[in-house]
């Protein structure tokens, strides 16, 4: 939050043309069940929110009081991005993780969106005249399940086959808040990650369709190409 308010100072201070600040779909507040939440989604307090969402409500804040000061600036909310990259971190790891013999895939669902829509939005919307908004940019709302069977056919691996239902949620949740404590927060596993596995949420991405005329790439073509990079990388001869 020190960081985007620092930008968005900066960014007065210095007569900046224009600002183009990258936030989250978890900015949205969204709960589970909810579906096709757009951009007027509003943030509940009340809720219980992961600390990873209210660093990014919270940033995003410190944009709109920018805004209402004069700052000529736009706000994108990604949904999980999707792109190759270190395999053994965020949305990339999935592959890296299939690969290695991953069985069990939840009930949830969220929204999935590819890099270089990411990129080609920010583009468009920074040549663009508008200003004060803010665009979902989402390709698409597969379950895991669903996405997960892309990843494993893009690697040519097993897809994960244990459907594992949203009350296992209730009876491993105690064990892994006693791990986060045993660990002092370092574990990997986290109570936030259990509640997002199972959590049902759609992401409605007509505003920023309406606004720029993106074409957003569908989810299983970008899953596709990142399968591709990801064998040719994991098959490339150390020399």
């Amino acid at each position: 939050m020190t960081g985007t308010s620092n930008i968005v100072k900066g960014s007065l201070e210095n007569s900046i043309k224009k600002l183009c600040h990258v936030s989250s779909n978890a900015a949205l507040g969204a709960k589970d069940g909810e579906l096709m939440v757009d951009e007027t989604h509003e943030w509940t307090a009340e809720q219980h929110h992961s600390p990873y969402a209210i660093s990014k409500y919270l940033s995003e804040q410190e944009v709109w009081q920018g805004i209402r000061k004069g700052l000529n600036a736009v706000i994108v909310n990604p949904t999980i991005i999707l792109g190759p990259g270190e395999w053994s971190r965020g949305s990339a790891s999935f592959f890296s993780r299939i690969d290695g013999g991953m069985l069990f895939c939840t009930t949830g669902t969220t929204g999935y969106v590819d890099v270089n829509d990411v990129v080609s939005s920010m583009i468009t919307l920074m040549k663009s005249g508008l200003s004060g908004e803010r665009f979902i940019l989402n390709a698409g709302n597969p379950t895991f399940e669903e996405f997960f069977t892309m990843v494993a056919g893009s690697i040519k691996a097993r897809k994960p086959a244990i459907r594992v239902p949203g009350l296992f949620s209730y009876l491993v949740m105690p064990a892994v808040h006693l791990l986060e404590i045993m660990t002092k927060g370092k574990t990997v596993l986290t109570k936030e990650m259990i509640k997002v596995a199972w959590s049902r949420i759609t992401y409605d991405n007509r505003k920023i369709i309406k606004y720029t005329g993106i074409s957003f790439i569908p989810v299983e073509r970008s899953v596709k190409a990142i399968g591709r990079i990801y064998l040719e990388e994991k098959n490339r001869v150390p020399r």
